[in-house]
């Protein structure tokens, strides 16, 4: 009689004894692999979240070693752009959304060989006695598509001069480039811009853009040189 074979019916299957169990070399190679791909996993985690946890409001400013404090103030209008600009330099991305409430952040910079504590204290408002006697350098930011930021600079700088001399705090003036459009046309012009930075006494002038992170790296960078010295 001829065989039919049922081919709705799976076929049993026999291990071949010789497949039945894997070599231990080859298991230990495996495990070993395994290990190195979590190992590699767990590194790459914990680096996103030191560089996440760089913008991460801190009350606390305390170093861990004798390090020296360097005390950047950020000022501006809620429009200006410094919540940007203080994000990008922190984390190297960009956040369009703007804090009104500002923030406290801290990072370690190197300057000049030597190693210091950066505090930037992202003021929500407008400079009091408090913050004015804190900083030890203040960074202004306006965005050059906003008069009304642009203003501001002059207002707040007018009031932080009631608390204490201007002369003895170095300034950086920014413009900040993000919010130009087409449909939002640049209403700074450069003329403008580096009066208002010749009327801020000891200031520095940059035009800085947190999308792409241009000069954003220069802005901190000159402010903490200026403290040292």
């Amino acid at each position: 009689m001829l065989a039919v074979k049922n081919f709705f019916m799976p076929e049993k299957r026999v291990d071949s004894p010789r497949f039945s169990r894997m070599p231990e070399a080859l298991m230990r190679s495996i495990r070993r692999r395994s290990l190195r791909v979590k190992r590699t996993k767990s590194l790459v985690l914990v680096n996103e979240k030191r560089k996440s946890d760089s913008f991460v409001n801190s009350q606390e400013w305390t170093a861990s070693r004798g390090v020296t404090e360097l005390r950047v103030g950020v000022l501006g209008s809620p429009d200006s752009g410094k919540s940007a600009l203080v994000h990008r330099y922190l984390t190297g991305a960009y956040m369009q959304e703007e804090s009104p409430e500002g923030g406290r952040f801290k990072k370690e910079v190197i300057i000049d060989g030597h190693s210091y504590l950066l505090l930037i204290r992202d003021e929500g408002g407008s400079p009091e006695m408090q913050f004015t006697a804190w900083v030890d350098a203040v960074i202004f930011v306006f965005s050059l598509d906003n008069e009304i930021s642009y203003n501001t600079v002059s207002n707040y700088y007018n009031k932080m001069s009631h608390y204490r001399n201007s002369a003895e705090i170095p300034i950086i003036l920014v413009g900040t480039q993000d919010a130009i459009s087409e449909s939002s046309p640049r209403v700074v012009d450069d003329n403008r811009a580096r009066k208002l930075s010749n009327e801020l006494r000891r200031c520095s002038y940059y035009e800085t853009c947190a999308t792409y992170g241009l000069n954003v790296e220069r802005v901190f960078q000159d402010a903490c040189q200026k403290i040292v010295g």
